[in-house]
């Protein structure tokens, strides 16, 4: 189901012309913002249908549902009707999409909870064909807008409201029946082993994008014109998934002379999806012009391209993006150009009902759940074919229910329109948020698309503190859980900061919601870790759901001087796990922010109850915790939290084990790069004798030296128990000198708040 409302009138209204806005306040603001596609009641009716040189008077009342800055109004006009006189207060001027050439009427401007504007126009008929108006409203927000479609069948002399339809339909039987009543069986009298004439060519149509794409997998009859006898059928095929064709016929026509008189008819269906008009479920055809005396051994081009604005040009629309969904999908289940569900026979076909002047309130998969007049089936708003993510998201639905056997899952919640980022249910979000990332995937794009007047939503790069989402988080908002099976599915380049670290694939994403059929984003994450082999991969996974907010908390792994850049929001979760019995150490730095600053804590358990916390306030005395070496071998839990209440920057979070002792009266050279903040080494020092330790860095770099006594009481110390040296500055040594008051291992803990570089640690 998607998010869009549409009206439509088709008939005459009798509203008078005139070029005014007239705007009612009824109510005032609210703070509470509307649900994008949800936002604005819009209508658009024409008085009459005007024939060619006629005018008409063009009505378009827009109602706001809530307080809005920026609402802008968009009435665009077909190539076949123009403005005589825009309504008052709009800009007038051309514009395109694909490559239909508009005139647009516009106005941007604020608008009051409850009010209605309304404008009128007169536009004229300058060409007959079919020609829709469409209103588009928006409030600048990512995601749909509220439209209106006006439609009408421009004649010569007369015109009528609706496309135009054959008097006598043959309605289309249900799939299972619908392939041999359109004749898709080579007919006997073909006979294929004396082909030796053919025709090939494309059949293509425009994209929203306004380049030119081959229709793929478009049932084809090849026909010869026969005025006397009817037409005869010469060959049967369908495009390839580029649109183009080449089908072959015996070219001996004994009946006439001069050749056969051959053209091309094509069907909106195959044995895995159709388009069909919605209220008679008839396919649509199209037929080429008729090549005359095509002699027997030739091989004849004729492509097919429609007209802009016209129905093929919307059917060929929808019809190609169903077959991305299908092609994508059965490529990642393992069963390339197949059935949606491998083994399935017969394989089941949806039909997808559209028109371009049939409107519904949203686009939805109807599934069968009892008794049923029909099958499964797709409806589509008239606009919808600008919009090939939405025929996607559908036939994710459509996917689901049937790989699921018809088990759909509960989805409370989730009637009526919602949005990406509201709460529903685990069920509603784990359906639709299926349904957009298989619409996404299924195009290799990051962004929810609608049509090309609305703005995308950008579900790769969304994570906790994401501004656009509200604050929504957890297992049962849509867009959370297409972020989450994205981050699954995807790898480098476009794993994105902070925990997109997954690489799975959409084939694992496919085959786990396949054969474990989840009924949430929960029940598929777990199955999902336990096809996963390596604790590594386990790993990822997990960071993939904290990264979209699934899970509340993540304990990423520290590895030895293996730095971490984090958000300071939310409070970071880690473990570690010593190696040795030796002195380590965690610490944390908020990056290029002096004024604000981030504490450390270490916990023994993930429940975070027995802990050591440093909290040394301000960014220029870096927090950390030094586990004891006489702790051995542990895994502990590190968590990072915000102290200045301001979620902007990061901070650097690094975990070291030290690598060796320091001897009395030596030096020794180390090094650390820009994102390292840590060092450590240890000492044995004895009660009484005084030490002292230098660092002097030679690259200017800033750094800090503290000395940790042991303790029999203790398993880790914060910073507050270290001695240290940190005033200096840049670029030149610390030195600090202790007299032990315990004999033992001391840690020697270097901390790097800015640079990177060498420098000497010595001990005297």
């Amino acid at each position: 189901m998607l998010h869009r409302l549409l009206a439509v009138v088709l008939v005459a209204t009798g509203l008078s012309a005139g070029g005014a806005i007239a705007h009612a306040e009824t109510g005032p603001a609210a703070a509470k913002r509307c649900v994008p596609g949800d936002c604005f009641a819009v209508t658009a009716t024409l008085d009459r249908a005007p024939a060619v040189g006629q005018t008409a008077t063009l009505s378009v009342t827009v109602t706001s549902k809530e307080k809005a800055a920026n609402v802008r109004v968009l009435m665009d006009l077909p190539e076949n009707l123009r403005w005589v006189s825009p309504p008052s207060g709009t800009s007038r001027g051309p514009a395109t999409i694909g490559r239909s050439h508009l005139d647009r009427a516009s106005r941007t401007g604020p608008m009051r909870k409850n009010e209605q504007a309304r404008y009128v126009g007169t536009v004229t008929a300058t060409a007959p064909g079919p020609a829709a108006v469409n209103v588009h409203v928006t409030d600048g927000r990512p995601g749909p807008g509220n439209e209106a479609l006006a439609y009408v069948t421009v004649g010569q002399e007369k015109s009528f409201f609706g496309m135009a339809r054959p008097a006598t339909v043959t309605l289309a039987p249900p799939p299972a029946e619908t392939f041999a009543a359109v004749d898709t069986t080579v007919d006997a009298t073909v006979d294929v082993t004396k082909a030796d004439t053919c025709v090939q060519g494309t059949v293509a149509h425009l994209t929203v994008e306004g380049t030119v794409q081959g229709v793929p997998r478009l049932r084809l009859h090849v026909m010869d014109r026969d005025a006397e006898g009817g037409d005869d059928v010469l060959a049967r095929g369908e495009t390839d998934d580029q649109g183009d064709y080449e089908l072959c016929f015996d070219g001996d026509d004994s009946d006439e002379s001069g050749g056969q008189d051959v053209y091309v008819t094509g069907l909106s269906f195959n044995d895995h999806w159709s388009v069909q008009d919605p209220r008679n479920r008839a396919l649509y055809t199209f037929q080429t012009p008729v090549v005359p005396d095509v002699e027997q051994g030739e091989r004849e081009i004729v492509d097919y391209l429609p007209a802009p604005g016209s129905t093929d040009e919307g059917t060929f629309r929808i019809f190609t993006a169903a077959h991305a969904a299908w092609k994508a999908y059965t490529g990642w289940i393992g069963n390339p150009g197949g059935c949606w569900v491998a083994g399935a026979s017969p394989c089941r076909s949806i039909p997808i009902k559209w028109a371009p002047d049939f409107t519904v309130p949203y686009a939805v998969f109807n599934n069968c759940v009892s008794s049923c007049s029909e099958p499964d089936h797709i409806i589509m708003n008239a606009t919808d074919h600008l919009a090939k993510m939405t025929v996607a998201h559908e036939i994710g639905h459509f996917i689901m229910d049937y790989a699921y056997a018809d088990a759909y899952p509960s989805a409370p919640s989730c009637g009526g329109l919602r949005w990406m980022n509201q709460v529903t249910s685990e069920g509603c979000a784990w359906t639709e948020g299926w349904a957009t990332w298989l619409a996404v995937q299924a195009y290799g794009e990051t962004h929810r698309r609608w049509g090309p007047l609305d703005a995308s939503v950008d579900l790769e790069n969304a994570t906790w503190d994401t501004p656009e989402w509200g604050g929504a988080t957890g297992p049962d908002i849509e867009g959370r859980v297409a972020g989450a099976l994205m981050d699954i599915a995807d790898g480098d380049p476009r794993n994105e900061i902070y925990w997109d670290l997954s690489s799975e694939g959409p084939e694992k994403v496919a085959s786990v919601v396949a054969a474990s059929r989840p009924n949430t984003v929960s029940e598929f994450k777990n199955a999902l870790l336990a096809g996963i082999s390596t604790p590594a991969g386990k790993q990822e996974a997990l960071a993939a759901f904290y990264q979209n907010t699934i899970d509340p908390e993540f304990f990423e792994p520290l590895l030895d001087r293996v730095e971490l850049n984090r958000p300071p929001v939310p409070s970071g979760d880690y473990s570690l796990t010593t190696a040795r019995p030796t002195w380590s150490v965690v610490a944390a730095l908020l990056v290029e922010s002096p004024t604000r600053d981030v504490h450390v804590s270490l916990f023994k358990d993930r429940s975070h109850t027995n802990g050591i916390s440093s909290k040394q306030t301000g960014n220029d005395k870096p927090d950390f915790v030094a586990v004891d070496a006489t702790s051995g071998p542990k895994t502990y839990f590190p968590r990072v939290h915000n102290a200045s209440a301001l979620d902007s920057d990061s901070y650097l979070v690094e975990f070291a084990e030290s690598e060796g002792s320091l001897a009395p009266a030596t030096s020794t050279e180390l090094s650390m790069e820009s994102a390292d903040i840590v060092e450590i080494r240890t000492a044995d020092l004895t009660t009484g004798e005084p030490v002292s330790f230098t660092v002097t860095p030679l690259d200017g770099q800033d750094l800090d030296i503290f000395t940790m006594a042991p303790s029999a009481s203790k398993w880790a110390r914060p910073r507050a128990d270290a001695k240290g040296a940190f005033a200096r500055g840049p670029g030149m040594a610390e030195r600090i000198t202790i007299t032990p008051t315990v004999t033992g291992s001391h840690a020697v803990i270097v901390i790097q708040k800015n640079g990177s570089g060498r420098f000497t640690l010595a001990r005297s």
